[in-house]
């Protein structure tokens, strides 16, 4: 609309210009003025016709042309959270399945590189069927901001499109304003939560509005439901009045598996900063086909799309191209909790515990469906870390007879990191989960 305005401003002083210049140079009287008058409007709703009628971009195309977060959320406002997912590529009609046949029948060079999928993503980390899926009477509570009417209906789209278990989705909302950034970050949450946890129900609290005050109001609720694992894929600025609101809660729920992601930039941010909360990080995650090992990441994905089959390749911390990444760093409020003294040499809380997949190669992150935003798209971020986790916690707690408490969760991690055991070690975290991680904490 701005492009629009500003050439029909500048074609109106140029027509103003022109008929001046006549007046002086072909001395008109005002009836040959108001016929030029009428020639320069004519020919400026032509122009300004043609220019609204220009093509726009073809939704059904499936190029994954890259975005950066800020097009779909802008900076938050004081005592107030940012969600951390960064859609990676422009939304599209085409299926994803669709995009990956054309990609694995391709024989030439592919030119694009693509989101991942679910088969993909779930055989690296728990797919050797050491700890099946599962959740069976698990409560997952999902903590977003603002109301997204179709979420159940992006939901089925989903599952369907990758065959994973549908289920009703439980909707908790508080406000009817939305928000396609927060849509976005709901179904990346619901959708690979679910991933993770096929049995699990799934609760969505749908705070008001993302100031801190409405997001407690949804916090205290979902508590008070008796959520086995609570994810929070977002975060602010560490303050006391906020603090002094949202611990109490963490406190008084002791075997409530409380999860914040760390954040996306070189900062910290609460509630991950919490000692009373797991605080999740962000890798990236190469995956390879066939056991393939190939140097660039791009091409890795390529060949793993075409065989499909898909192992771990690498993993290591994840940083974008900008120079933000996975939140990490020490909290300015929370001395060093009990856990961390062998591992943290400062005196205060670091972030993250620990850290899974938030990007993979070529910062194209996972597929999800959201038709708040165009549908299929790709998003990265640790706000894909959170919500993974908290199914992998949930399917931990559906094979224990004993539910794993966080206190549990966070001691054991710490110990693996400070034992040297095969866990790989981060600087600000006890390390990256893995299926070993996994079966580990089912068991003790």
């Amino acid at each position: 609309m701005s492009d629009l305005l500003s050439l029909i401003v500048t074609l109106l002083i140029i027509v103003i210009v022109i008929v001046f210049i006549l007046m002086i140079t072909q001395n008109l009287n005002s009836k040959g003025i108001f016929y030029m008058a009428c020639i320069a409007v004519v020919f400026l709703l032509i122009i300004t016709a043609l220019f609204s009628c220009s093509p726009k971009k073809d939704d059904n195309n499936t190029e994954c042309n890259l975005v950066t977060h800020e097009d779909t959320l802008g900076t938050p406002q004081n005592n107030s959270v940012r969600c951390f997912s960064r859609p990676t590529c422009s939304a599209s009609q085409t299926s994803p399945s669709k995009v990956l046949a054309d990609a694995k029948a391709s024989v030439a060079p592919l030119p694009e590189i693509y989101p991942s999928s679910p088969q993909q993503i779930g055989s690296v980390y728990l797919g050797s069927g050491a700890v099946p899926f599962d959740g069976t009477g698990k409560r997952i509570g999902i903590i977003g901001c603002f109301y997204y009417p179709n979420l159940q209906a992006d939901f089925n789209i989903f599952c369907n499109e990758f065959g994973q278990k549908s289920k009703q989705l439980q909707i908790h909302q508080y406000g009817t304003t939305t928000n396609s950034g927060w849509a976005t970050e709901l179904c990346l949450d619901t959708q690979w939560c679910n991933v993770f946890a096929p049995n699990a129900t799934i609760h969505v609290f749908m705070a008001q509005d993302d100031s801190f005050s409405s997001i407690l109001i949804a916090l205290k609720n979902a508590a008070l439901a008796g959520m086995d694992v609570i994810s929070m894929s977002f975060g602010g600025d560490e303050s006391a009045s906020v603090i002094n609101d949202f611990e109490p809660v963490f406190s008084s729920y002791p075997n409530i598996l409380f999860l914040a992601s760390s954040g996306d930039s070189d900062t910290v941010s609460y509630p991950s900063s919490s000692p009373n909360v797991i605080s999740v990080g962000g890798t990236i995650l190469s995956v390879a086909s066939n056991g393939l090992d190939e140097s660039s990441g791009p091409i890795v994905n390529k060949t793993a799309i075409r065989a499909g089959a898909y192992t771990k390749l690498a993993e290591s911390d994840w940083y974008t191209p900008d120079g933000n990444g996975s939140g990490h760093g020490t909290s300015g409020y929370f001395p060093k909790p009990a856990y961390q003294a062998a591992h943290n040499p400062g005196g205060y809380r670091s972030t993250p515990d620990l850290s899974l997949i938030a990007a993979t190669p070529g910062d194209m992150g996972v597929f999800i469906y959201c038709s708040a935003a165009g549908g299929w798209l790709g998003v990265q971020g640790t706000s894909l870390s959170c919500p993974s986790l908290a199914g992998m916690l949930a399917t931990v707690n559906s094979r224990r007879k004993t539910p794993v408490t966080r206190a549990q969760v966070l001691t054991y991690l710490y110990s693996l990191a400070s034992a040297s055991l095969p866990i790989d070690v981060m600087v600000d975290g006890a390390g990256y989960i893995n299926g070993r991680t996994v079966q580990a904490l089912v068991s003790i």
